[in-house]
């Protein structure tokens, strides 16, 4: 016979433990979800997130800390569940190596992900203060956003390039021609148009294949 103090000892232990397990399910799938939610508007805002360093990088570290998460929140769950019930399948112990495993890799990624989102954030809006990001993009920001396998429309994308006034090897990126029908042909009757005019040389560079 137990003692009654035994079993409230016993009964307070069971509800600790109940309680820790029920905070970390929650605080575990609040910090899954942020890095989904946040990946997923990195996903649709890509066009306009695109002056932000490293987005690719960060993008692919969120998504595969959430699915390391949902593992290791399965494993943990099932060894969990066969120690208070005190039955153990065959797969305990390979459960219980991939819960270390991936829990580890789990705070890893995530502790990566949100440094970097913020140490991405934060770069992002002293550049939009101190250059003007919103209002005027970098002709090379805009120039690699085209390079990087985006092409809009069925043909390649055209910068309209000028040639520098006191460096003639150099062509700054005037204005981009993309989603038209025929971009070269657009392209090279602004060049042209522009060229005839006199004084400034225009031309058009191919962005993408």
């Amino acid at each position: 016979m137990i003692p009654d103090e035994d079993l409230k000892v016993i009964s307070l232990n069971q509800a600790d433990r109940h309680h820790s397990y029920d905070l970390v399910q929650k605080l575990t799938f609040l910090v899954i979800s942020t890095e989904f939610v946040i990946c997923g508007y990195v996903l649709l805002n890509t066009e306009k997130l695109f002056g932000m360093r490293y987005l690719s990088t960060l993008f692919l570290v969120g998504t595969l800390a959430g699915q390391f998460g949902i593992l290791w929140r399965f494993c943990y769950n099932q060894t969990y569940h066969e120690n208070v019930h005190a039955k153990r399948s065959g797969f305990h112990g390979f459960c219980h190596f991939v819960q270390i495993l991936s829990y580890w890799v789990y705070v890893l990624l995530t502790t990566i992900f949100f440094i970097g989102s913020t140490m991405a954030a934060y770069t992002y809006v002293a550049k939009t203060e101190h250059g003007n990001i919103t209002r005027q993009r970098d002709p090379d920001d805009v120039a690699n956003f085209f390079r990087n396998g985006r092409r809009f429309g069925s043909s390649p994308d055209y910068a309209l390039v000028k040639q520098g006034v006191l460096d003639s090897s150099q062509w700054d990126h005037v204005a981009t021609f993309h989603g038209l029908y025929d971009d070269f042909k657009a392209c090279k009757d602004a060049a042209t148009c522009l060229s005839s005019t006199g004084g400034d040389k225009w031309d058009c560079m191919k962005l993408n294949e």
